[in-house]
């Protein structure tokens, strides 16, 4: 069991010179659920650890015909941020490394943070806050992530404690 950070130079080579199926990941434990699917720590056959988000299509097309979308259009908007999220460099970004599917679930690997969401970090301190200085740090932080978003004319809408 490897746990290189998938910044390395040797993760990033691998996942640029194959293609993998679900077939070629352990799923270790289940990381959190959301309105989409859920989250888990996988482990590749290549020994390093990602995080897989997995989503039932299914479900997403019985939201689809909830919320009228037609299917060319939900496909085509999935399409366009799956091509927007490989394509983001930035060291506050979660990095998407891989995105494939089988018959009944989506799935998108993306970066592994082992420290967990920002959020279980806050339940975590005896006030739930932080101190003046951390709340700098990680502010900025974010701040410099929004702005490199906004540099792409990317609008990130769903920003909260549960998401960093």
């Amino acid at each position: 069991m490897n746990n290189i950070p998938i910044t390395s130079k040797r993760a990033k080579r691998e996942f640029t010179l194959c293609r993998y199926t679900p077939n070629d990941f352990s799923f270790l434990k289940l990381l959190g659920k959301g309105g989409s699917g859920k989250v888990f720590l996988v482990e590749c056959s290549n020994g390093f650890r990602y995080a897989a988000k997995v989503m039932s299509k299914e479900d997403l097309l019985i939201k689809q015909a909830v919320r009228r979308f037609s299917a060319h259009l939900k496909e085509k908007r999935a399409t366009t941020e799956l091509h927007i999220l490989m394509s983001l460099r930035h060291p506050f970004v979660l990095k998407l490394f891989h995105s494939m599917k089988d018959d009944k679930f989506l799935y998108f690997i993306v970066q592994y943070c082992s420290r967990g969401e920002f959020f279980k970090l806050l339940k975590r301190l005896p006030d739930k806050r932080i101190d003046e200085a951390s709340a700098i740090f990680y502010s900025s932080e974010i701040l410099t992530a929004l702005e490199y978003l906004q540099t792409l004319g990317i609008i990130y809408r769903d920003l909260k404690p549960g998401r960093i």
